[in-house]
C-alpha cells in the first residue's frame, strides 16, 4: 500500500507541517516537489519545457529548472 493515499493526503500534509519543522503547508509541498524533481531528471526537464512553452518562466529560469545550460536548453528544447 502506498504511503500517501487520497483519503489521507490532507491529514498527512497537516501532520508534516506540524511536526516536520516547515513554516507552512506550502513549504511542505515545495520541498516534496524539489525532492521529486531532483530524483527524476527527465521529469524535471519536461516540467521546465512545459513552463517555458506556456510563458510561465524565462529561458534562463527554464534551463535552471531543467538542470541544463541555457545553450543546451535553447538548442534542444526551444
Amino acid at each position: 500500500m502506498p504511503i500517501v493515499t487520497e483519503d489521507l493526503i490532507d491529514k498527512e500534509l497537516k501532520a508534516l507541517f506540524k511536526v516536520g519543522g516547515y513554516r507552512s503547508e506550502q513549504a511542505v509541498v515545495e520541498h516534496a516537489l524539489e525532492v521529486l524533481l531532483a530524483a527524476n531528471p527527465t521529469l524535471r526537464l519536461v516540467v521546465a519545457v512545459e513552463l517555458y512553452g506556456t510563458g510561465e518562466v524565462t529561458l534562463a529560469r527554464a534551463s535552471e529548472i531543467g538542470g541544463v545550460s541555457m545553450e543546451t536548453f535553447k538548442e534542444n528544447f526551444h
